[in-house]
């Protein structure tokens, strides 16, 4: 009977969810730091954002690109619109970092553009100059088993890559690991010049950062358990927490204090003196005259997940993200006329006088992931 129960459950496994009540707008030319704990659901928010949702039981909620929903990005737009980059970069190893480059443009759009220079010899110099490639454009890309350019050199190959598909939204799934911190911080920075060159919504999850590499980003999301604990400006988010009654440890960068509140293990436990200041969460009592000694101390209990997404939900931050969803959805969503200037824009894609291409924002509101629970 325990070996049927076996085999039932590897077929049909218990569902959960992984992701729950998450919402926000990144626009054109910003950039979202996604944090949390490794199996907090920062990768599913990733692939949600990215459109790659078919490994996922079901997706609840409403999506939003410009005016066009995920079904008609999927069908008809997807590798103009969306880039999912996993942790380790995936390129061609046998093939030089020039022609990788090339080859990427070659399946977009090779119409000449100078005469005597095609489109695809300009772009190739000229990405491989932005990001510092023109050294080693003739060595091979390398992997574990063939000797090529560095792992730093290697991310800038898989954004030069992406930027020739001018893909508008690009997600990088932990893509700093293994890199020491000065290679990790000039990867930030590169990402940073080609979010504001072509105008693109860049969305990249770390798990550890730096102070350098925080002030780089626009927002952030932090995830608690398959919750959302904030979404805002970046430079808003210490003294969020901080005034949740949250101390980072001395000389503890913003990230790594953001990372551990949304992490029960790595929580800096902040005592509370007297009753009354421990059930309201002010730390000292002014009116007290006892001395430091003899006053009581009491631990202040860790919150559940839940606890953080309800104060989040009564915060102003939030009302501003509603408000700047508002105003998103009235301008976009819904609107024919802008999925038409699409349309023409991916069909000139082609042409040999190709026109600026439109760009898309896009929102996320209320999303509610299911998954398959492999358990234990």
């Amino acid at each position: 009977m325990n070996t049927v129960r076996g085999i039932q459950s590897l077929r049909h496994p218990p569902l959960r969810n992984i992701l729950t009540d998450f919402e926000g707008v990144i626009r054109p030319g910003e950039m979202l730091l996604v944090l949390g704990r490794p199996g907090s659901g920062c990768t599913t928010l990733l692939k949600t954002l990215a459109n790659r949702c078919s490994e996922y039981h079901a997706v609840t909620g409403e999506v939003y690109y410009n005016s066009f929903t995920p079904s008609q990005i999927k069908n008809g737009y997807r590798r103009d619109v969306q880039q999912h980059f996993p942790e380790d970069d995936i390129l061609f190893p046998t093939l030089k970092v020039n022609k990788t480059i090339h080859f990427a443009i070659q399946t977009r759009a090779p119409q000449p553009r100078i005469e005597n220079e095609t489109r695809k010899e300009l772009i190739t110099d000229v990405y491989m100059t932005i990001f510092g490639l023109t050294h080693v454009k003739e060595t091979l890309v390398g992997d574990a088993a063939i000797r090529g350019v560095s792992g730093g050199e290697k991310k800038r190959v898989s954004i030069s890559e992406t930027l020739t598909t001018r893909s508008l939204i690009t997600s990088w799934d932990n893509s700093t690991k293994g890199l020491d911190a000065s290679t990790a911080l000039e990867f930030a920075r590169v990402l940073r010049i080609a979010t504001d060159l072509v105008h693109i919504s860049t969305i990249v999850s770390i798990y550890q950062a730096g102070e350098s590499r925080y002030s780089i980003f626009d927002k952030v999301c932090v995830i608690y358990e398959g919750r959302m604990a904030y979404f805002g400006p970046a430079s808003e988010t210490q003294q969020y927490f901080i005034d949740m009654g949250y101390q980072p440890a001395n000389r503890q960068t913003t990230p790594d204090f953001l990372v551990g509140v949304a992490d029960p293990e790595g929580q800096i436990e902040r005592k509370f003196e007297d009753e009354e200041d421990f059930e309201s969460g002010n730390g000292r009592s002014e009116n007290s005259e006892e001395s430091s000694i003899t006053r009581r101390t009491r631990v202040r209990p860790i919150p559940a997940a839940a606890e953080l997404d309800e104060h989040y939900k009564k915060s102003k931050i939030r009302e501003q993200n509603l408000q700047d969803m508002e105003e998103y959805k009235r301008a976009f969503v819904g609107e024919r006329e802008l999925k038409e200037q699409y349309r023409e824009s991916s069909r000139a894609e082609h042409a040999r006088h190709t026109r600026e291409k439109f760009r898309p924002s896009f929102i996320y509101s209320s999303c509610g992931k299911r998954g398959i629970d492999q358990g234990p």
